[in-house]
């Protein structure tokens, strides 16, 4: 793997002497629940298992809170209980800091790797997070930890239907169903992804054998009504199946707008128009579902409701042709100050990268290109604050943790480089050079094992120079493993 960044000279001899951290805890930075706790509002009598009951009871109970405080306890007295780490990370997701989450459980998958509820929760998070092939990896880990585990094929095949891998999501989704104990929405998810590769009429097959094993749902009636809206024979039964589901809560916008489509196409406009203001009240940003209500409106001689309608589609139309053009206009000119930098312009390629910051100052790719520049113009402090702007405007992008960790460890604060290393390779383990700068950090906060191991991973990534072979036989000296 190419190196994202050049790095300064790493030799541990010289590794920074400041740390946050005190002894040798490899916890990540604590989320902002457990920041405010007050030392001691936990017993230390407790036992493991009655602090891991009460910090259960109160995550079950939507109390994130108090469980990331009993949790922290728990890890506090009894580091080495998985139990501890793997309630911190549920915790923590609970409260929506998933950057401390992922680092939770990626040490509770060290302390237990034969756990699949640890992948199954990295999976969900990361998922959430948007790193889908991450999360996919660790949902496949999680299968083969526990094949019989649900959860494990229905996430997956979920953030396959998503990303468009139609074929791959069937395959599993088939997969749960044959397990000895399938959840239901295996079926009626079998039958989206069915739909979703135009094929109604296994997606029916799909609904007919949910039904033959469990009662309706509104989603199974969303799944019927969508396959035999396909047939124009079957549409008074699409409706009715479509009304179903929409009452149920199920299918959104989509849902009634297409079921708005089969009301119109028989003269059926005031219900058609109906189903339509709902979908543009659920989505107003949704230009098909005001273009088709202006088509119902003008239909039903409503002539000023309906040019309100058209009128507000065209607007639609215009701000989303407008947002591609600017993102069209972004890019060329973040490629401009691409260009400046391998000509080696550092100041045109920072001029140009503060004319686009001033447009989109949330824009996460330029801001974690000022971070590489500033780097290298030897501005720690400034990169540093770039590199946390690019990672709070896009969390899910693990080279943006990974530069807030080399940042953070060149100006001596090894506890906030380590927080942010633990979360890039907790999105990706495969970075390289993350595992690089981890295993140096780690060795300064006399963790010799620990560096020991990010640097094997580093080199086996591809991750290898004189450098980095001089600080390696280091570490292997302090963890006694020099023959």
């Amino acid at each position: 793997m190419r190196r994202l960044i050049p790095l300064l000279v790493l030799v541990l001899a010289s590794s920074p002497a400041r740390s946050t951290v005190q002894g040798e805890s490899a916890e990540p930075a604590e989320p902002a629940a457990e920041q405010a706790e007050a030392v001691g509002t936990v017993s230390p009598a407790l036992s493991a298992e009655e602090l891991l009951r009460r910090a259960t009871a109160a995550l079950e109970a939507g109390d994130s809170k108090s469980a990331a405080m009993i949790y922290g306890e728990l890890r506090r007295q009894h580091p080495e209980y998985p139990s501890g780490w793997f309630g911190s990370g549920l915790a923590a997701e609970a409260s929506g800091d998933f950057g401390s989450a992922l680092g939770f459980l990626g040490r509770a998958a060290e302390l237990d790797p034969e756990r699949a509820a640890v992948q199954l929760a990295r999976g969900r998070i990361l998922a959430r997070s948007g790193v889908a092939n991450s999360a996919l990896a660790a949902l496949e880990k999680a299968r083969t930890l526990d094949p019989t585990q649900p959860d494990g094929y229905l996430f997956a095949a979920l953030l396959l239907r998503d990303a468009g891998r139609y074929a791959e999501a069937e395959a599993l989704l088939r997969d749960g169903i044959s397990l000895a104990k399938p959840r239901p929405e295996f079926w009626d998810q079998l039958g989206l992804v069915l739909l979703s590769q135009q094929r109604p009429g296994d997606a029916l097959v799909a609904v007919e054998d949910h039904l033959s094993r469990y009662s309706s749902t509104p989603r199974v009636e969303l799944v019927r009504g969508l396959a035999l809206a396909e047939d124009p024979e079957r549409r008074d039964a699409a409706i009715v199946s479509l009304e179903l589901a929409v009452s149920g809560g199920e299918g959104g916008a989509q849902a009634r707008i297409r079921l708005a489509e089969l009301l119109m196409a028989g003269d059926r406009l005031d219900d058609a128009i109906a189903r339509l203001e709902e979908a543009a009240e659920m989505a107003p940003a949704e230009p098909q579902a005001h273009y088709l209500l202006g088509q119902a409106l003008q239909r039903a001689q409503r002539r000023e409701e309906a040019a309100a309608a058209l009128s507000r589609f065209r607007e639609l139309r215009q701000q989303r042709d407008a947002a591609n053009a600017r993102a069209k206009r972004l890019g060329i000119r973040l490629n401009i100050a691409i260009e400046h930098i391998q000509a080696d312009r550092l100041s045109e390629a920072l001029t140009a990268v503060h004319e686009i910051l001033t447009e989109a100052p949330d824009h996460a790719r330029t801001l974690a290109l000022e971070a590489k520049i500033l780097f290298s113009t030897g501005d720690l402090a400034g990169a540093l604050r770039a590199a946390i702007a690019a990672r709070s405007s896009d969390s899910a992008n693990a080279e943006h943790h990974y530069l807030e960790g080399l940042f953070a460890y060149h100006l001596g604060d090894l506890g906030a480089a380590e927080s942010a290393l633990t979360r890039a390779l907790a999105i990706d383990p495969d970075i390289g050079e993350a595992h690089e700068v981890a295993a140096i950090v780690a060795y300064g906060l006399e963790r010799p094992t620990e560096a020991v191991a990010h640097f094997e991973r580093a080199i086996a990534l591809g991750v290898d120079h004189e450098e980095l072979r001089r600080a390696y036989a280091l570490a292997l000296e302090a963890a006694g493993r020099i023959d």
